[in-house]
């Protein structure tokens, strides 16, 4: 590859880095999008060990110019991830704030015994309580984990003080009316139950993800320091004068190759299971 080819990789980085939009406003990039700047970030940054410039000078023009680059794509990853979690706050407060004007007391009926929550009343508390579980529904890819998460706590939490007011209504009413209100309850601890399940899997995989995510980083790392002790031996390689020295060095180069090369297995094995991680949580 020629030092050309090498500026323009670092042109077309400067092209698909995603921009940030101004004000508050929430852009939201996709995974791939980013993904593909960090993968020619590392191209390129291999291409600088093997790529000579005209000049060292012209070099360090290229390297800085990369580097700057490359900070300002984190910069934008970073100020994208800071406005969705101020998003996400929002939408947390307004969740929580339906979900416990839904809520019903047993102690203010107790209080009020002259005028307990009625039948209609329920209902219009279950409407808020349907309605902050479509808000966490629509806008679930806006919000960060932790918010959803309390979210739902809160949403199954008055959805228990719901089921505590129908039980002791069903206690009211004829056969009939009990069992059938009964089914009904069923059903909607059946609908918890699964919510609920769903939140664990969805947990685990990512606390899978990012355990991956971390073996990733740490295989890079390691990487990335064997390929330095690789440029390090060949180097020594052209400097002896020694053919004694010249096999020992080329003994310890194969063995670093074989070193890479393991690694370079590991990282691909783990992107695959970030990978296959990532397809289940968007297959739900």
């Amino acid at each position: 590859m020629e030092w050309k080819d090498l500026d323009s990789m670092i042109d077309e980085l400067v092209r698909i880095t995603p921009t940030v939009s101004s004000g508050s406003q929430v852009f939201r990039s996709t995974k791939e999008q980013w993904g593909k700047v960090w993968d020619l970030c590392k191209e390129i940054q291999a291409k600088f060990k093997a790529v000579r410039y005209p000049t060292a000078a012209e070099r360090q023009i290229a390297w800085e110019r990369f580097c700057d680059l490359r900070n300002e794509a984190s910069r934008r990853k970073s100020t994208e991830s800071e406005r969705l979690a101020a998003h996400s706050e929002g939408y947390r407060k307004e969740i929580l704030r339906l979900a416990e004007r839904a809520r019903w007391s047993q102690v203010l009926d107790t209080v009020f015994f002259f005028d307990p929550t009625s039948k209609e009343e329920m209902k219009q508390l279950g409407a808020l309580l349907g309605k902050a579980r479509r808000m966490l529904s629509d806008h679930k890819s806006e919000m960060i984990r932790d918010d959803k998460q309390c979210c739902f706590e809160a949403i199954v939490e008055a959805q228990a003080t719901h089921d505590e007011y129908w039980c002791r209504y069903k206690e009211e009413l004829g056969r009939r009316q009990v069992e059938w209100e009964s089914r009904q309850a069923e059903f909607r601890a059946k609908q918890a139950a699964w919510e609920s399940r769903q939140a664990e899997r969805t947990a685990r995989i990512r606390s899978n993800i990012a355990k991956n995510r971390d073996a990733l980083s740490r295989a890079i790392d390691a990487l990335h320091r064997q390929e330095a002790r690789a440029d390090e031996i060949r180097e020594k390689i052209r400097e002896t004068d020694s053919a004694r020295w010249a096999g020992i060095f080329s003994g310890w180069l194969s063995e670093t190759n074989e070193k890479i090369e393991d690694i370079g297995s590991s990282i691909r094995r783990i992107r695959e299971w970030i990978d296959e991680g990532e397809d289940q949580l968007r297959r739900g």
